[in-house]
């Protein structure tokens, strides 16, 4: 932390007088005597159950993934897997085989998918049933398709019913396109729109998947399919994204390009998995780009970032010529097109050539990374192939080289990303956790635990094979155990699954976390996942070993049932918040197919149901909330229920978000905790205490949370540039400080912030390009970790703290209606503290924008030091554009001690927090 002096100089006392008079309220008045705070011995939370503050993400901006080593997108070119959950609608039997519908936009996928998508998947299904085995009833609901949906709350299983396969192309000649059909839609979008309602569901009840085998399915079992190809095929997609092609992160700026299956003739030390590129060359010459870089001063430098300056970097490849007699590539960069490699990387030519042989090469190069112009345009990696036959292309590589051996490691952790990562974690003891998101996906559970992700497709206007997150699991581990040197002194992973991976998926995560492997006993037949855990690490330990928690979390956010790409859920389509028993009973199932395993290590394994806002408790004691219900369906198979900790405006709530910069909007913030989500997040509270007491031995958590109100979905640049400054304003530091102290005492365990990255809206930071300043809420983190985790939460009794009455925010909904606001009344100081080793620290803040008020302390004991922590700046800056707001330290004079009692003065919308040492 910076060191400054102990005497703190106020740049805003005329203004704070001025405000004062202008913001005037009940319980305000000049001369008011000061807030005395008292820490007592009332222990409100144990250290032992309280963690603490983590993280989701790893420090990336979104058009480079540093935190990946490799910084090159797709850089494997590993197999396309497509998998798709629905619920069932209609069902029968035809054309001998049976059938169903599917809910939401059906097999048409709103005119992105076509008759054969999913033709020869495989295809699987499920069911809800009592505790007889016997389906349950439905209930009428005039909303939903079909007119009723399933009655869960006698459910007590999910059943698995079969594994098959959609019929495939040319199985019969009544289904030519195979099972998965999607007949006549019109070839244009617009054509569709135009027609009636009526016409469109008339053409929809023809949209059916016929399957091979099984049963007769019901309204409501659940069905989920998959396909894993090379390369997709146009023809399998709706003509308006098919006629388009496909596309890559690969951009082709010469010949054409396809990924293909791996041959088997690929060198042990080259790790070529499954797939590789092939270049087609037209007039001799193919060449590919990989978007990657942006000048510094561009208006999309929060997205682009660029090498590290000084940094030696590793660039390299495997290669093949297929056919042919002649061939050289090149490596080097530039911009996307056919002389890229001559302007090189911002006007700096880096490039090197090889010849190709009819063998597999590894050919690089290392290179010092230059400085970038601000006025640089869009750069990426460029690879040019010159000859004839065809290049085969695996295994792109493009990471830093800090010291020797680095240039021929599968991987290599950022410096900067994992200091600034180190920075925000308690320096002794125990560290929060780190939610990996590389498992989001519908990648395989095999490319999930491999240094290469695999790919995926993403249909929009055109048809876009992507690699999914680049982070994978190894990386992620291999980041957190640097951490630490021991289980119980390193950060937790809390890696994210997906709904769609299936039962055998879920037992090789296990093997590979959990599983040690012998090489004089173990073989990789019988230990596949425990030994590519060995050939990455060099050792047989499992990583169960090297944490002291593994949490797996299935999915994110699912109570949004498919309303979002990968929020998948077990709800029928966009019925946002609704299935909550639904998915707990499937997740019971789930985790009992991991128990399967011989190799689960549920000392270590813990597995979290994620739930939303909503919570409470009726009258005759059941619980409500999704992930609450989720708990009680599963029977309490789950360590952990999630409800995010955000304050400020919420969009996926409708909450208005505000629209102009003024001390008004500040005074808001600074109160967007105490006056809006505090009883929300005591009803959160309340539901956890009921579980217990139904005895289900859970704990709660946060997955994300952390500064709310950014302008994802602002309906104006003044109002997206309002919600950018409020979410990164001292003022939210100050908040959400006072926030996360709360949570853990009304009962959260971790809580992770979103996010630790780069660019706008929730990330941490300004990017590379821009600074890379940490926001006021990220360092407010930072403050709790290193002054109050790791130490008993101990209740601090507040009296004559001054008070304001303010409007409450207003609902996008009551925006409409026009609905006046209501008003609430709270107390301006809020104070904690925490207890630990030879030394209480006192966490408190002032709340009231107008004026500085004076707090009486009383010590907790005879101290021999006294230190004040807090931030620099004025609640009303940011770190946007340039640094105002740091980290501030400074020694307590021990003669301002006056009868055990410390005085002091906290400026308007200020922080302190004051360890006292024996």
């Amino acid at each position: 932390m910076d060191k400054l002096s102990h005497k703190i100089v106020s740049r805003r006392g005329f203004r704070a007088a001025l405000l004062l008079a202008l913001f005037a309220a009940p319980g305000m008045m000049f001369g008011q005597a000061a807030t005395r705070l008292t820490v007592t011995d009332r222990v409100l939370r144990k250290a032992v159950d309280v963690e603490p503050l983590g993280l989701n993400g790893f420090g990336d901006v979104g058009g480079t993934k540093h935190s990946a080593g490799n910084i090159i997108f797709n850089s494997g070119f590993e197999p396309v897997t497509m998998r798709n959950l629905y619920r069932v609608i209609d069902s029968g039997q035809d054309k001998g085989r049976y059938w169903v519908t599917l809910d939401g936009p059906g097999t048409s996928n709103y005119l992105l998918y076509a008759t054969g998508t999913y033709s020869g998947a495989a295809f699987r299904a499920y069911r809800f049933v009592d505790a007889e085995g016997k389906p349950l009833p439905y209930e009428d609901a005039a909303w939903a398709q079909g007119g009723k949906v399933l009655d869960t709350s006698k459910g007590t299983r999910c059943l698995p019913l079969f594994r098959t396969t959609v019929t495939a192309k040319g199985a019969t000649r009544e289904l030519p396109g195979g099972g998965w059909t999607a007949d006549g839609v019109p070839d244009d979008f617009a054509a569709w729109t135009a027609l009636s309602k009526p016409e469109q569901e008339k053409i929809a009840q023809g949209w059916r998947v016929y399957y091979e085998g099984g049963e007769l399915l019901r309204m409501d079992d659940v069905v989920m399919v998959q396909r894993t190809f090379a390369w997709p095929d146009p023809a399998e997609f709706h003509p308006r994204v098919g006629k388009g092609g496909v596309r890559s992160n690969w951009d082709v700026v010469a010949g054409a390009v396809r990924q293909v299956p791996l041959a088997s003739d690929v060198p042990i030390d080259m790790n070529g998995d499954h797939g590789a590129l092939e270049l087609t060359p037209e007039g001799g010459v193919a060449q590919v780009w990989n978007k990657l870089f942006g000048g510094t001063g561009r208006e999309d430098s929060f997205w682009y970032s660029t090498l590290d300056a000084g940094v030696t970097h590793r660039y390299e490849a495997w290669v093949k010529r297929d056919g042919g007699s002649t061939g050289k590539v090149t490596l080097g960069f530039g911009g996307n097109g056919p002389n890229a490699l001559d302007r090189g990387y911002f006007g700096q030519p880096i490039a090197r050539e090889f010849d190709v042989t009819e063998q597999w090469q590894r050919v690089g190069f290392e290179f010092t990374a230059p400085d970038v112009p601000a006025d640089g345009g869009i750069e990426g990696a460029v690879i040019r192939y010159a000859g004839d036959g065809k290049l085969l292309l695996d295994n792109v590589k493009l990471q830093p080289v800090y010291e020797p051996g680095d240039a021929d490691k599968p991987f290599v952790v950022h410096r900067k990303l994992f200091d600034e990562l180190m920075s925000t974690q308690p320096t002794t003891g125990r560290k929060g956790a780190v939610r990996i998101w590389a498992g989001l996906s519908q990648g395989t559970m095999e490319a999930l635990c491999s240094w290469t992700p695999d790919t995926t497709v993403k249909v929009s206007s055109t048809i876009n094979v992507q690699n999914n997150q680049a982070t994978t699991l190894p990386k992620a581990l291999t980041i957190l155990e640097r951490t630490g040197d021991a289980p119980e002194n390193r950060a937790v992973p809390w890696i994210m699954t997906q709904i769609t991976h299936t039962e055998d998926e879920y037992r090789q995560l296990i093997e590979y976390l959990c599983a040690p492997y012998d090489a004089a006993q173990d073989t990789p037949q019988a230990k596949p996942f425990a030994f590519k855990r060995f050939q990455q690490r060099g050792h047989g330990r499992p990583w169960t070993s090297d944490f002291r928690e593994i949490i797996i979390e299935f999915g994110n956010e699912n109570w949004h049932n498919r309303a979002m790409d990968d929020w998948i859920g077990l709800g029928r389509r966009n019925t946002v918040n609704r299935a909550g028993r639904d998915f707990g009973l499937w997740g019971k199932y789930m985790i009992e197919q991991m128990q399967q395993s011989p190799h689960l290590d549920r000392a270590v394994i813990k597995f979290c149901f994620g739930g939303n806002y909503s919570a409470g408790v009726t009258a005759d004691g059941s619980v409500t909330g999704y992930g609450q219900e989720a708990t009680v369906a599963a029977g309490g198979a789950n360590d952990y229920h999630s409800h995010a900790t955000y304050i400020g405006p919420r969009w996926e709530t409708g909450e208005a978000s505000q629209t102009s910069i003024d001390d008004a909007g500040v005074q808001k913030t600074l109160l967007s905790y105490r006056l809006d989500k505090e009883e929300e997040w005591a009803r959160q509270a309340k539901a956890h205490q009921r579980l217990r007491k139904m005895g289900f031995n859970v704990r709660m958590s946060a997955y994300e949370g952390g500064p709310s109100g950014f302008g994802l979905r602002a309906k104006s640049k003044e109002e997206d540039r309002a919600g950018e400054y409020y979410g990164k304003s001292r003022a939210m530091g100050v908040a959400i400080l006072d926030a996360w102290l709360d949570a853990w005492g009304k009962g959260w365990t971790y809580q992770c912030y979103l996010s630790f990255g780069q660019g706008r809206w929730w990330n941490s930071h300004t990017s590379f390009a821009n600074g890379f300043r940490p926001s006021p809420g990220f360092l407010a983190q930072t403050l709790i970790n290193r002054t109050m985790a790791n130490a008993d939460l101990v209740e601090v009794t507040v009296s004559g703290s001054p008070s304001m009455e303010m409007d409450l925010p207003r609902s996008q909904a009551d925006l409409r209606r026009n609905t006046p606001p209501k008003k609430r009344s709270t107390q301006l100081i809020r104070a904690h503290a925490a207890v630990g080793g030879d030394q209480t620290a006192v966490a408190v803040v002032n709340l009231d924008l107008r004026s500085a008020h004076e707090v009486q302390l009383v010590a907790p004991f005879a101290a021999t030091s006294i230190t004040r922590y807090g931030l620099t700046g004025d609640p009303r800056d940011t770190n946007l554009d340039e640094e105002k707001v740091k980290h501030h330290e400074a020694l307590v004079d021990l003669a301002s001690l006056a009868n055990g009692t410390l005085t002091l003065t906290l400026e308007p919308g200020d922080v302190a927090i004051i360890v006292f040492h024996k």
